[in-house]
C-alpha cells in the first residue's frame, strides 16, 4: 500500500509541476495535494486534481531543514572539536529559528483565510457536522489569535533540530478551505467511502487530516474510525505531550482542552 501511494503521489505531483500541498499565501494558498486515500481515487483524474485549491504548507522551508549532521562530519568531531561544535550549533539554531518563522507564517495565513459564513454555506450542501461549525467559529473568533503566542513561547533549548519544532496546528487542527472540502467530497464515486476532510494537523502532503464519515458518524485522523465524538477527537492527551513543549505551550493546550470541553 505504501509503495502504491508513493507511485501515485509521485505521478500526481509531477503532473502539477512538482507542487506539494501549498506554495504560497492568500488566495493562492495550497495548490495541490490531498490525503493519501484520495490520491488512489484520483488515478486518471490528474487534470481535475490540478485545478483544486487545497490547503498545505511550505514543504521546502520545513523539510529542507531536516539536515542533521553536515556531510563528512562525524559525532566524534562534534564532541571533540570546539570549532566544529560551534559551527554546527549555530547552523542548527538558525534552522530552528527559520522553521519557527515558517510555521508561524503558514499557520497565520491559514487562519486568516478562515470564513465562518463559507462553512455555513457548505453545510447546506454537504453533511458538515453542526458541532464542527461551532469549532470553526471558536477557532476564527478566539483560538487563531493565539498562534503568535504559541511560536513566541517556543523553548529552543528543548528542540534538537528544525523538524522537531511543534506546530500550532499539530495540537489545534486548523479548519481548511470549505471549497477544498467540497471538491474532495465530490471526487469520491463510492458512497460507502464518502468522507469529509475538515482540518489539517501538519504540513505533510498526504496525511494529518481531521476526517469525518457521514455514514458511520465517526471522526478520525486521516481515516474516520476513531470516535463518534468531535470533542474526544480534538482533546489533547495531556499524558502524551511532546517533551519539546514549553511550559507556556502546555498551559495553552490545557486551556484549549477546557474550551473544547465547554463548547462541544
Amino acid at each position: 500500500m505504501i509503495i502504491l501511494r508513493q507511485k501515485i503521489y509521485s505521478k500526481f505531483t509531477s503532473s502539477l509541476g512538482g507542487a506539494v500541498k501549498g506554495a504560497g499565501y492568500g488566495a493562492g494558498i495550497g495548490a495541490a495535494v490531498m490525503p493519501g486515500w484520495k490520491l488512489a481515487a484520483l488515478a486518471g483524474k490528474y487534470k481535475l486534481a490540478a485545478g483544486i485549491a487545497g490547503t498545505g504548507a511550505l514543504i521546502g522551508g520545513i523539510a529542507g531543514a531536516k539536515s542533521g549532521w553536515d556531510s563528512g562530519k562525524s559525532k566524534w568531531e562534534y564532541d571533540h572539536d570546539p570549532k566544529v561544535r560551534e559551527r554546527i550549533d549555530k547552523e542548527k539554531s538558525k534552522r530552528i529559528k527559520k522553521a519557527i518563522e515558517n510555521n508561524r507564517e503558514f499557520d497565520e495565513a491559514l487562519a486568516k483565510n478562515l470564513n465562518y459564513s463559507s462553512w455555513q454555506a457548505l453545510a447546506k450542501k454537504i453533511p458538515v457536522p453542526a458541532e464542527f461549525l461551532k469549532y470553526v467559529r471558536f477557532y476564527k473568533d478566539i483560538w487563531s489569535k493565539k498562534i503568535g503566542l504559541w511560536y513566541s513561547s517556543m523553548d529552543q533549548e528543548k528542540i534538537d533540530d528544525a523538524y522537531e519544532v511543534p506546530e500550532f496546528k499539530q495540537y489545534f487542527p486548523i479548519p481548511i478551505d470549505p471549497k477544498t472540502v467540497e471538491n474532495w467530497w465530490n471526487m469520491e464515486d463510492d458512497d460507502e467511502l464518502l468522507c469529509l476532510c475538515l482540518a489539517t494537523y501538519n504540513e505533510a502532503g498526504d496525511d494529518g487530516w481531521l476526517c469525518y464519515s457521514p455514514n458511520t458518524e465517526k471522526y478520525g485522523v486521516d481515516t474516520p474510525d476513531y470516535s463518534e465524538s468531535l470533542k474526544k477527537t480534538l482533546m489533547v492527551d495531556l499524558k502524551k505531550l511532546d517533551d519539546t513543549l514549553s511550559d507556556k505551550q502546555i498551559e495553552m493546550i490545557k486551556k484549549f482542552n477546557n474550551k473544547i470541553n465547554t463548547i462541544l
